[in-house]
């Protein structure tokens, strides 16, 4: 079984993603300290302990010993071992020192379930580069932006050799104008391209809600700070580079690939669920903690009388239909069971 260390100040995040990695066979290691996290690396350099892989939050603030434990992963003695790191956002240094270490990735604490597989990636780096795909996922769609037909030709032989289906485009009015027609899960952009940046592409599909869906991603030849920051403030999600190696830059598209079929299954979900919901006889409707209504089914609108559900999704459902005892009497928010029950989770 391979063996995690996992340093995070956050007792909450530790105790979920320690959870996560668990379930999924690793064994965890969880430290609250980067100074616990480097004792814990310096022993295992002495054949104290056995380490697979390393699972780091990433720190707000740099000091010493944030340089120290950094600067230690970064060494030939653990250059071996598969590093994980967790932040709030694409944070570009961050991202700057993922791109700097072999066997390294970056997942968001958003998308903390995630984590074992990317750690698994690392470890089996060979079977993350072809999309996974099931009997019930489609194609992934990809559009390639770059100007350089050199470009477009090898890369998008490489994809198509990869299972994915490939349109490209030299410039971004022609990009823009495949995205607004054309239905892709994936955009790669060339950063520098002579009339405009591929940033310009990337806001565009970010702020139309038609093509907000879309995942993007900045290619470059050059790695810079100033481009990864741009990329990423613009809302690239991957920052890739024509210099790295085709099976890290594949590694990472494939993990794009797995963020859309996940999100697929999750919609092919909702609407199975909301089919049954319009179907039953019985009333239901949800809330969340504060009690206001998330859904409703038509049964329900039935019973309490409305046509709509939008004149109940939003609001709140102790004010809309149970603000009333069994005696019809008006009664306090405070004294409604069911309103506890929603605050509760019970």
């Amino acid at each position: 079984m391979n063996k995690i260390l996992l340093a995070d100040t956050s007792q909450t995040r530790r105790r979920a993603l320690s959870a996560v990695l668990s379930q999924s066979g690793y064994v965890v290691t969880a430290v609250a300290t980067l100074a616990e996290a480097f004792d814990t690396l310096q022993r295992s350099q002495l054949g104290h302990a056995t380490l697979d892989a390393v699972v780091l939050g990433w720190p707000e603030y740099s000091d010493g010993l944030v340089e120290d434990v950094f600067g230690l992963l970064h060494s030939e003695r653990f250059e071996h071992l598969a590093v994980l790191i967790m932040a709030d956002s694409s944070n570009a240094n961050a991202v700057n020192w993922r791109m700097s270490r072999p066997r390294t990735a970056l997942t968001l604490w958003s998308e903390y379930l995630e984590a074992p597989n990317a750690v698994g990636q690392l470890l089996r780096p060979n079977a993350s580069i072809k999309p996974v795909l099931s009997e019930h996922d489609e194609q992934i769609r990809i559009l390639l932006v770059d100007d350089s037909a050199t470009v477009r030709a090898g890369y998008s032989r490489l994809l198509q050799k990869h299972g994915y289906h490939v349109d490209v485009a030299e410039s971004v009015g022609e990009g823009w104008k495949k995205v607004s027609r054309q239905s892709y899960d994936i955009a790669i952009i060339d950063y520098l391209m002579p009339e405009q940046n591929g940033t310009a592409l990337i806001t565009l599909i970010r702020n139309d809600p038609a093509t907000q869906h879309i995942l993007t991603a900045t290619i470059t030849g050059t790695y810079s700070d100033a481009v990864i920051s741009e990329s990423l403030a613009c809302g690239a999600l991957e920052c890739l580079f024509k210099s790295e190696s085709r099976d890290l830059l594949l590694a990472r598209i494939a993990s794009l690939a797995r963020t859309i079929n996940d999100r697929k299954a999750i919609d092919n979900e909702r609407r199975r669920l909301q089919g049954i919901l319009s179907s039953v006889g019985e009333g239901v409707y949800g809330v969340d903690v504060e009690g206001i209504i998330q859904f409703i089914n038509p049964a329900a609108l039935d019973l309490l009388g409305y046509q709509d559900g939008n004149e109940l999704i939003g609001h709140s459902a102790f004010d809309a239909f149970h603000y009333a005892d069994e005696n019809g009497m008006p009664m306090q928010r405070a004294a409604s069971q069911l309103q506890q029950c929603y605050a509760s989770g019970s």
